[in-house]
């Protein structure tokens, strides 16, 4: 241990030297890490809940469906619906979107089963109170969609929105495809209030949230270390050299 010290002495450029070359090795390669906000990766994999959850998801497809709400005092007006409609056509343009689902797109049942040329739940958007209210008449026939795409009052709608399952967490917040969703909603807002949630964008909100607290935790755990060094050292250059 002696001779590491003596060494450290007497060649002080070589060790500031080598010590710069590892700080920028380390810090070059630190870009490339990746902040992981999923819930499955705090448990180990071999976990018995884990598998569970996997053989769930492989079962029943995947859990990264985003859903946006839009409350009004009756959806069943021509401005609602086409507001509705407006927002699918918008949110299925964005390129990891692989679905969304809607009144605006939502089938008609029982055309189906009658075998009727209309596979539309809404063939066309209305454009009288009239007929939004033969809209609402027809959603009833049709209670799968009640507590699904729409509240059973008529106060509440849901967008569903599925994306492609090649999309893994850190590329979905490296996309901005969070930010391009909420940007869509903004814009839509009023007079119904649109809210969004989903699990997707609890992830890329928890991913935001750790990297805004890295940004002033690590700045203060560094100062927080010079000022130890500094009371314990009392000096300047043993504060630095560490």
């Amino acid at each position: 241990m002696e001779r590491w010290y003596r060494f450290i002495i007497h060649r002080p450029r070589f060790v500031l030297l080598l010590i710069l070359l590892l700080t920028g090795f380390f810090a070059f390669h630190a870009r490339h890490i990746q902040i992981d906000s999923s819930l499955d990766s705090l448990l180990p994999d071999n976990d018995p809940e884990r598998q569970y959850y996997n053989d769930v998801v492989r079962l029943f497809g995947s859990e990264n469906v985003a859903v946006i709400g839009i409350l009004a005092d009756n959806i069943y007006t021509p401005p609602t619906l086409q507001k509705i409609q407006r927002l699918t056509d918008e949110l299925r343009k964005i390129p990891e979107v692989k679905n969304v689902f809607s009144l605006a797109n939502a089938p008609d049942i029982i055309a189906k089963i009658t075998g009727a040329e209309q596979e539309l739940l809404i063939p066309t958007i209305p454009a009288t109170v009239a007929e939004a209210a033969v809209i609402k008449e027809k959603v009833a026939t049709q209670p799968i969609y009640h507590k699904n795409l729409v509240a059973a009052d008529g106060r509440a709608a849901a967008i569903n929105i599925f994306f492609l399952e090649s999309i893994t967490d850190n590329e979905f917040v490296r996309r901005g495809i969070d930010e391009k969703i909420q940007a869509i909603i903004d814009q839509a807002q009023g007079p119904e209030k649109i809210y969004y949630t989903g699990l997707p964008h609890f992830k890329a909100v928890s991913a935001r949230a750790i990297v805004e607290d890295l940004s002033y935790l690590l700045p203060l755990a560094l100062g927080l270390i010079l000022i130890v060094l500094f009371f314990c050292l009392r000096s300047v250059r043993g504060v630095m050299l560490p």
